[in-house]
């Protein structure tokens, strides 16, 4: 059983994220945080789950805010999922789901016609790899300069979760060499997957693209499907 991440680990870990960048970028660091969703959800999971994207798209806004304690812990809008979250977050719902109680698409709901469905995402690890915001469409060139700045930190964020499941979302060509994705790479559906050290490792397109959601969900879940089989 792995252990119990607790409410002190959290904020170490978010700790050690903020201050590398007040080191870079002084006090107005100008960061989306994030991190775990809800804690107890999380250690609670059938699997621990990191999603790691880019970056938030936010023009106009100084940052500075926790997309994951503020926006997305807050998903659910009565019976709908929050206007704007739609475009990446309703394919990050329903492959979680998916995942977690063994169903493929065709097996779940849709979302409106079952609206607890979003809480899922309170379940999930997410991060960017960019952590100060970008615009609608991410910048190939500002992406790699972030991560080759702030690797260590992202890095620290992947080990210190310690998820059993990690989805790359449009970034597994940042994290390939380091999380050691040099060999074993095998395919499900629309996506490439790893199964190192007793984990998990998904290299897939970002939620918001034009993949069908089908195609998408059913990947991963096929991936997480071989993987339950190796344990």
């Amino acid at each position: 059983m792995k252990p119990i991440l607790t409410i002190e680990d959290e904020a170490a870990i978010d700790r050690h994220v903020l201050d590398h960048y007040i080191s870079h970028f002084g006090i107005d660091h100008g960061i989306v945080t994030d991190g775990i969703v809800n804690l107890r959800n999380y250690n609670d999971a059938k699997y621990r789950i990191l999603w790691i994207l880019k970056e938030v798209n936010e023009v106009g806004r100084a940052g500075e805010w926790s997309i994951t304690k503020e926006l997305i812990s807050k998903a659910r809008d009565g019976d709908k999922l929050l206007k704007g979250l739609a475009n990446t977050f309703t394919k990050i719902i329903y492959t979680t789901y998916g995942i977690l109680h063994d169903l493929p698409w065709d097996g779940m709901d849709d979302i409106p016609d079952n609206p607890e469905m979003i809480d899922v995402l309170n379940s999930i690890a997410y991060i960017n790899i960019k952590k100060r915001p970008g615009g609608s469409v991410a910048v190939g060139s500002e992406l790699t300069e972030a991560y080759e700045r702030d690797k260590r930190v992202i890095l620290h964020q992947i080990e210190s979760y310690d998820p059993d499941i990690i989805i790359c979302g449009g970034t597994i060509g940042y994290l390939r060499s380091d999380l050691g994705l040099d060999e074993g790479r095998m395919f499900a559906g629309e996506c490439e997957y790893y199964i190192k050290d007793g984990k998990l490792i998904v290299g897939a397109g970002h939620p918001a693209s034009r993949v069908r959601s089908d195609w998408y969900v059913d990947g991963i879940v096929k991936a997480a499907q071989a993987f339950a089989d190796r344990a």
